[in-house]
């Protein structure tokens, strides 16, 4: 509402400065040099201001990221209103996929952290960004920073877990997964991951005991009943596989993507099917012509 109304103030200076340049142009008969340049400008910047408000219209305020990310904020830069301010503006370049602003906001802040309430948010924005954009490396190198400040972080143990694995060191990854559920026993995306991690490993028991734990603490998550999914088709159970599939689906996930990570399990794990995999991939090159 308060940028509707800039909008409509920003349009009625315009309309002004053009009134009043035109009036003094064929009314006091002013030469169209002598205040041309002012208007000019003037108009420049009035209409440069209305684009960016219109184009940000949609915009959500700081209110609705100091809400949507409260838990990891937390009373960071209490009764600092700037720095505050600051971090949220860098949430929302986050939320906004602008990594590069989000960072331009978020390191003058680590040198005003006073306090660990103050260094730890901005050290995992700084992961958060960092992972984002590929560069595992420097993400875990804030995780490592943020975990010398409050080392029972259970989001940055889980994490870091994460980033280990994609880097195939499985066993670094265990461990702070381990750590993860230990500091929360009741952490979803931990025994997910875990899961995750168990089944490249090839302990199909183990992650799908940890994957069906997942799912008593997020009833209906789609990535557990998914990764099930793929368990059990290794497994060759297809009552089970099938029973997940259909719940998978019904929790949102995509048929054709679970499909193809079916195969591309199998593949891997050397359980796929030849005859059926052939089937499927000429009807995926059917589909694709």
């Amino acid at each position: 509402m308060k940028r509707i109304i800039f909008i409509i103030l920003i349009a009625l200076a315009l309309v002004f400065v053009l009134g009043v340049y035109l009036a003094d142009l064929f009314y006091f008969k002013t030469s169209i040099s002598e205040n041309g340049t002012n208007m000019a400008v003037t108009v420049a910047i009035l209409f440069f201001a209305l684009l960016r408000t219109i184009n940000n219209v949609d915009r959500k305020g700081l209110p609705f990221y100091e809400k949507a990310y409260e838990r990891e904020l937390g009373s960071a830069f209490k009764g600092r209103l700037f720095p505050r301010k600051r971090l949220l503006c860098a949430c929302r370049y986050y939320s906004e996929g602008n990594y590069r602003k989000a960072l331009k906001n978020l390191f003058p802040l680590l040198k005003k952290a006073q306090l660990e309430r103050d260094a730890v948010p901005v050290l995992l924005f700084i992961a958060l960004c960092y992972t984002d954009v590929g560069l595992h490396e420097q993400a875990m190198q804030a995780y490592h920073k943020l975990l010398e400040f409050q080392p029972s972080n259970e989001t940055a143990h889980n994490n870091l877990g994460h980033l280990y694995m994609s880097e195939g060191d499985y066993e670094t990854a265990m461990k702070h997964f381990d750590e993860a559920l230990t500091i929360q026993p009741w952490y979803y995306y931990a025994y997910l991951n875990r899961a995750d991690c168990y089944l490249k490993l090839g302990d199909y028991e183990a992650a799908i005991r940890d994957a069906k734990r997942s799912l008593k603490e997020k009833s209906g998550g789609a990535e557990a009943l998914s990764l099930l999914t793929i368990l059990y088709a290794l497994l060759e159970d297809t009552e089970q596989q099938e029973h997940y599939y259909q719940a998978a689906v019904a929790a949102g996930e995509n048929p054709w993507d679970l499909d193809r990570a079916i195969l591309r399990f199998r593949h891997k794990h050397g359980r796929r099917d030849n005859k059926e995999e052939s089937e499927t991939e000429e009807e995926f090159d059917e589909d694709d012509i």
